[in-house]
C-alpha cells in the first residue's frame, strides 16, 4: 500500500471516528432533550393539576361560604321565630300553671251565652250547643272534628258547635302557634274562614302553605303571632278549660240551650256518642219542650 493510500486510509478513519463520535453526541443531546420535554410536559400536567386543584378549592370554598352565610341567616330567623314562638307558650303555660294550683276542682262553672268572640259553625239559633276544648296539635281532635261537623251539617239546624281553644302543655309551642293562625285567619276574615283554618290546621298545614292560602303576608301572619289579643283569647280559653275539669281534648260539653242542662262528654270515641248524649238531655226537657220539639 502506498502512501497516498494509506494516508486516504487514516483520513476515512478519522472521519469514521468523528462521525462516531458526533452521532454519540448529538444522541445524547436528543436524549436530553427529550427528557427536558418529557420533565416539561410532566410540569405542565402538574401546574395544570394544580390550577385544577384551585379552581375546585376556590369553587368550593365559595360554595361552602355561601351555604354557611345562608345557614346563618336562617338559624337567625328561626331563632328570632322561636323566641317569639316560646314568649307566647312560655306566657300560656305559666298563666294555665297558675290558674291550676288555684282551681278549686269542685267548682261547677257554667257555660256561658254567646259573646262576639264564639266561632260557631252551624247556625246560631241551634237549641243545642256542642263545645268542644281542643288542642289543634291533637291527632285524636283531628278525626273527632270531621265526624262533630258532619253531625252539624245534618242536624237541620237544631245543633252547632262552638270552638274552644285548649292546647295542651305536653303539644308545647307549636299548638299554640296553630291556635293563633286559626285566630289570625278569623281576625282577618271572620267565623266562617276560621273554621277553614281549623280544617287545614288539623291536615297539617304549614306556615308557608297557610299564608299563600288565606293571602297573608308574612307580616301580617308575624303580627297575629305577636298580637296580645289574641293571645288573650286562647289564655281566657284555657282558663275556661281548667275551671270546667278539662284535662284531655277533645273534651265536649252539650248544652241544651231550652232548658239550661249540660252534660261533659270525654273519651268520645266516634261523633254518634254526642247525638246519645243530646238525646238524653232532651228527654230530661219538660213534657212540653219535648212535644214542641217532635213537631218541629
Amino acid at each position: 500500500m502506498d502512501i497516498n493510500n494509506k494516508r486516504i486510509l487514516a483520513t476515512s478513519v478519522l472521519i469514521l471516528l468523528v462521525c462516531g463520535v458526533y452521532l454519540f453526541v448529538l444522541e445524547k443531546d436528543i436524549k436530553e432533550m427529550r427528557e427536558q420535554n418529557r420533565q416539561i410536559l410532566n410540569s405542565l400536567g402538574e401546574l395544570n393539576s394544580k390550577v385544577n386543584t384551585l379552581e375546585q378549592n376556590t369553587k368550593t370554598k365559595m360554595r361552602e361560604e355561601i351555604e354557611a352565610y345562608i345557614k346563618e341567616q336562617e338559624e337567625k330567623e328561626q331563632l328570632a321565630k322561636d323566641k317569639l314562638d316560646a314568649e307566647i307558650a312560655e306566657r300560656l303555660l305559666a298563666d294555665q300553671k297558675a290558674r291550676q294550683e288555684q282551681k278549686d276542682s269542685s267548682a261547677d262553672i257554667p257555660l256561658v251565652a254567646y259573646d262576639a268572640g264564639d266561632k260557631i259553625y252551624g247556625s246560631p239559633k241551634a237549641e243545642m250547643s256542642i263545645y268542644v276544648f281542643s288542642d289543634l296539635d291533637c291527632p285524636y281532635c283531628a278525626r273527632m272534628n270531621h265526624q262533630v261537623k258532619q253531625l252539624i251539617d245534618s242536624s237541620k239546624g237544631n245543633v252547632n258547635l262552638v270552638y274552644r281553644h285548649f292546647p295542651l302543655q305536653l303539644h308545647g309551642e307549636q299548638a299554640v302557634i296553630k291556635g293563633m293562625m286559626a285566630e289570625c285567619a278569623n281576625k282577618h276574615f271572620g267565623n266562617e274562614k276560621f273554621w277553614l283554618a281549623i280544617d287545614d290546621l288539623y291536615d297539617g298545614m304549614g306556615y308557608e302553605d297557610f299564608k299563600k292560602k288565606y293571602n297573608l303576608t308574612d307580616q301580617q301572619l308575624k303580627d297575629c303571632l305577636k298580637d296580645k289579643s289574641l293571645q288573650n283569647i286562647l289564655i281566657s280559653q284555657a282558663r275556661e278549660g281548667e275551671e270546667l275539669d278539662v284535662v284531655s281534648t277533645p273534651t265536649f260539653f252539650i248544652l241544651d240551650r231550652s232548658s239550661n242542662q249540660k252534660a261533659m262528654v270525654t273519651d268520645v270515641q266516634h261523633a254518634g256518642q254526642l247525638k246519645e248524649v243530646i238525646g238524653k238531655l232532651v228527654l230530661q226537657r219538660p213534657a212540653r219542650q219535648i212535644t214542641e220539639q217532635e213537631n218541629k
